[in-house]
């Protein structure tokens, strides 16, 4: 028994330190340019403007709502949501995605010449979206367009 005690005993002595949580925004703020101020600089997407959670969110909102009307078979509902969340976020964080799932929708709602024009302009501005294999293999691209 005393042997086993012995190399819990050491197996403490040499384990590394259990890591200290860290300050949530200590990191950020390391990162972060400064504004003479002490306080941080907030993040800039695309575009140059400040950062807001909330429109990320209600971006994402408005997109599952579209993705679920096509699931649901209701393509002018998601057409609906999809002319709403481009109105409200022109240049959004989810704009290629945006794009994408209108060219599906369109494709659901048998409207395969304005899904072609959607998808080139997709691909003409994101040659290399992670859409792009979606977008090439939708109704937009098939032989017959009628």
């Amino acid at each position: 028994m005393a042997c086993r005690r012995d190399l819990l005993a050491a197996a403490r002595a040499v384990a590394p330190a259990p890591p200290r949580p860290l300050d949530p925004g200590a990191e950020d703020a390391a990162r972060a340019p400064s504004t003479g101020g002490g306080e941080r600089e907030p993040a800039r997407p695309r575009g140059g403007q400040p950062a807001r959670p909330s429109t990320l969110a209600a971006e994402m909102a408005l997109l599952r709502e579209a993705q679920d009307a096509v699931r649901d078979g209701d393509p002018s509902a998601a057409l609906d949501r999809l002319d709403d969340l481009g109105a409200r976020f022109p240049e959004g964080q989810l704009r290629e995605e945006r794009m994408a799932a209108r060219v599906l929708a369109l494709c659901a709602a048998g409207q395969a010449r304005e899904a072609r024009a959607e998808a080139e302009r997709l691909l003409g501005e994101a040659p290399g979206s992670v859409h792009a294999g979606r977008v090439r293999a939708s109704c937009a691209f098939r032989e017959n367009l009628d």
